[in-house]
């Protein structure tokens, strides 16, 4: 029978990893406000910076995250800040669709969905600039 991590405890685990930055293409993730921290986990920021060698090498994308009380159960809301990219899983407002996440329940986190919205962008370039 697999052991269910409390809620809490994974977020510690994944805002220790996430402050590090050491994701794949430059990706960093930590609390919206550090100083006057939510106890509860649910507000977060994040940096996607893609590779060097991709269309999108000198952008800088960043996001708001809402982790909700029924993580890691149910995805965190992930949304661009300030620009919205072109992509058809990112809606006007910048919210990215959850069925884009590929959301693996207990084992997902904030990195892998951060890493999937990342692949998605840059797979996305990658296709324009082939047209």
């Amino acid at each position: 029978m697999a052991c269910v991590v409390p809620r809490n405890f994974k977020l510690l685990a994944e805002l220790e990893e996430g402050e590090k930055g050491g994701g794949p293409g430059y990706i960093s993730c930590g609390i919206q406000n550090p100083e006057n921290p939510d106890i509860y986990f649910h507000h977060w920021h994040a940096t996607i910076i893609p590779d060097h060698n991709s269309a999108l090498r000198d952008h800088i994308f960043s996001l708001f995250i809402f982790v909700p009380d029924e993580y890691p159960s149910v995805p965190p809301t992930f949304t661009f800040q300030g620009i919205t990219p072109v992509h058809k899983s990112v809606g006007a407002t910048g919210a990215v669709n959850p069925s884009a996440l590929n959301w693996r329940g207990q084992d997902g986190s904030i990195a892998s969905g951060l890493t999937e919205i990342r692949n998605r962008i840059v797979a996305g370039a990658r296709a324009v600039k082939e047209l």
